[in-house]
């Protein structure tokens, strides 16, 4: 089993389902944890409704170049989703886009500061930071852009095959 340190638009639930079908992480099942990753900063990407990440030292090259505001508190909030099964992080492996990298990461979670877990981030990779600009909202995205991203993850699913078991 494996956790995935999940930031952007897989913090919806629908979109969770729709992917993991009954397996999907939920904060009823306790599989899914709100959670923080420090030293990384989230960003909108030009063109896109989901966000990426990068280090702090990428973010600070991209507020440098003006596209985004310098922030006082470098860190992500999301969700760690928990007990994942090797065929569900396929799931995930093949849905985020190339521009992202794989990478295991430690993230703190949110009902105790002391508590730590390792998991898979999916981090933006450095060749394509030109694409992002200012901070990436989740309460945007859910109330102007979720039921039509809905849609495309609905059609990915589809065509990549991925049954529940």
């Amino acid at each position: 089993m494996v956790s995935v340190f999940v930031y952007g638009t897989l913090q919806s639930a629908k979109v969770l389902q729709v992917l993991l079908g009954s397996r999907a992480p939920t904060l009823g099942n306790g599989r899914m944890v709100p959670a923080v990753l420090h030293g990384y900063r989230r960003f909108a990407i030009k063109d896109c409704v989901f966000p990426a990440i990068v280090s702090a030292a990428s973010a600070e090259s991209v507020v440098q170049s003006g596209a985004a505001a310098p922030a006082e508190n470098v860190s992500v909030q999301g969700l760690l989703l928990t007990g994942l099964t090797e065929p569900e992080l396929d799931v995930f492996d093949a849905f985020e886009d190339e521009d992202y990298t794989k990478e295991r990461l430690t993230v703190e979670l949110k009902q105790n500061a002391q508590s730590k877990q390792d998991a898979f981030v999916y981090v933006w990779k450095e060749e394509a930071k030109h694409l992002l600009y200012d901070e990436w909202d989740l309460d945007h995205f859910l109330a102007t852009h979720e039921e039509e991203y809905l849609v495309g993850v609905t059609q990915f699913k589809q065509q990549g095959g991925w049954q529940e078991d």
